[in-house]
C-alpha cells in the first residue's frame, strides 16, 4: 500500500526528505498504531497562534502550539470514509487521529518560509537575493 507523502508547494525549506525514511516504513508497517507524522516549525510572525502541541513525540490539541510546517507523512486508512470530492481541511480534521495518539511529529529548526503570499514570496526573494 502506498503511503502519502503530503508537502506544500508554497515552503521554502532545507528540510532533509530523506529524513523522513524510517517514518514512512514505520507507519507502512502499523498505520492503526501510527498513521500520520508531521513536520511542526517555530511560530511564524504571521501565525502566532500556532495549530498544535507536542509532548514526546506525539501531536496534541493543547498549548504550547507550534506551526505545521507543510511536510506529512499520512497513511492511506485516515481518509477512509472521506468524501473525495468535499473540500477536507488538515486542521481540525487531523485532531481527532492525534487525540487517538496515531500522529507523531518532529520540530524543524533549520531554514523555512512560507511563500503562501506574494508578500512572503517578495520577503524570501530580498533574504535570498542578499
Amino acid at each position: 500500500m502506498a503511503l502519502a507523502s503530503w508537502w506544500c508547494a508554497d515552503i521554502n525549506t532545507a528540510f532533509d526528505y530523506g529524513r523522513l525514511r524510517a517514518v514512512v516504513e514505520d507507519i507502512a508497517r502499523d498505520p492503526e498504531r501510527r498513521a500520520a507524522h508531521l513536520v511542526l516549525v517555530e511560530n511564524p510572525d504571521w501565525h502566532a497562534q500556532g495549530d498544535m502541541g507536542l509532548a514526546r513525540g506525539q501531536v496534541t490539541v493543547a498549548k504550547p502550539w507550534l506551526t505545521y510546517g507543510g511536510i506529512a507523512v499520512l497513511h492511506p486508512a485516515l481518509f477512509r470514509g472521506v468524501d473525495p470530492d468535499a473540500p477536507l481541511r488538515l486542521f481540525p480534521w487531523i485532531y481527532g487521529f492525534a487525540a487517538r495518539g496515531q500522529v507523531t511529529g518532529e520540530v524543524y529548526r533549520g531554514p523555512w518560509d512560507n511563500v503562501g503570499t506574494g508578500e512572503q514570496l517578495a520577503a524570501l526573494d530580498r533574504r535570498l537575493s542578499r
